[in-house]
């Protein structure tokens, strides 16, 4: 019961006191189709959290079994039709994203971007294109395939994870390099690498004169390939030295294909470290560039 008196009730409640009747507990359907039966997986809005690890602090959450279906029965009706109206590109974009945030949110960021565009640019009678089409499969693959998203209660610890590149536009060489820290700042692992020729040459499109936005990517994803044991469940701290690439691994997508690769992988890597991941650029010196330049740094201990 309420511990005032209804004269007494704040304004806001005897507002609505005249459109509900306000009791202690809590009212829920008991049958028909949003009725749910004791247990521990529960499903609302179309989502389903399994509780059966919560005694170690542990959540799963993914979507429903209809959901999975239903978004996978649409697309595969649009791929047979090969076509797609605008409002329903519109209609399934959002759909996607929402399914998506039941789980991390970012991994098929690219292919809902490809959706929109095709929704801003229907072509004559909304035949699919090809770059379209990709999409679709890839994401109806996902939508069946793709694992619960785990939720730690003890996921309190902190790392650090500094990057940077370096790139030499006459020798069309570069370097990579890394350093992590846990959160007393104390060097856990780090790496520093020369990038050659000619995979920097593959990096770069014609007449492309530098391939700095990809390196300093791909030097994230180095540190996420590298050390996924020491990140996995963590809070994490990034700073790499490129504004632009940042951008990019944060919008999940880029009109270039090779950081969109890059982009792409290190959204899957967050995603199966269950990672939370916080990208910044640093105020200071970033301790990664002596490696990424093949340069000693006291910190740094062979």
């Amino acid at each position: 019961m309420c511990a005032w008196p209804p004269m007494q009730w704040p304004p806001i409640l005897r507002r609505l006191s005249n459109f509900c009747w306000i009791s202690s507990g809590w009212e829920f359907d008991r049958s028909g189709e949003k009725a749910d039966s004791t247990s521990e997986q529960v499903s609302a809005l179309g989502g389903v959290f399994d509780l059966t690890q919560s005694a170690d602090g542990v959540i799963l959450v993914a979507n429903t079994e209809k959901r999975k279906v239903d978004i996978a029965g649409q697309i595969a009706e649009i791929l047979q039709a090969g076509r797609m109206t605008s409002s329903k590109a519109a209609s399934l974009k959002g759909r996607l994203g929402f399914a998506e945030g039941q789980l991390f949110g970012r991994a098929i960021r690219r292919l809902i971007n490809e959706l929109g565009h095709h929704a801003m640019h229907t072509p004559t009678r909304g035949i699919l294109g090809d770059g379209t089409r990709r999409a679709l499969e890839m994401v109806a693959d996902r939508t069946v395939k793709a694992g619960p998203r785990r939720v730690e209660a003890t996921t309190s610890d902190v790392a650090f994870l500094f990057t940077d590149a370096s790139f030499d536009c006459e020798a069309r060489s570069g370097g990579l390099g890394a350093v992590l820290l846990d959160k007393c700042g104390h060097v856990v692992q780090w790496f520093g690498c020369i990038v050659p020729q000619d995979l920097c040459d593959s990096f770069m499109a014609e007449n492309q004169e530098q391939a700095i936005g990809e390196l300093e990517a791909l030097a994230v994803l180095v540190a996420y390939r590298l050390w996924g044991l020491h990140l996995k469940s963590k809070h994490l701290v990034c700073f790499l030295d490129n504004e632009g690439s940042r951008f990019l691994i944060l919008k999940g997508y880029s009109s270039n294909k090779v950081l969109e690769s890059i982009v792409h992988e290190i959204a899957l890597c967050e995603e199966e470290l269950s990672s939370l991941a916080w990208y910044a650029i640093p105020t200071e010196a970033n301790v990664a560039d002596h490696p990424s330049r093949s340069r000693e740094h006291a910190m740094l201990q062979p």
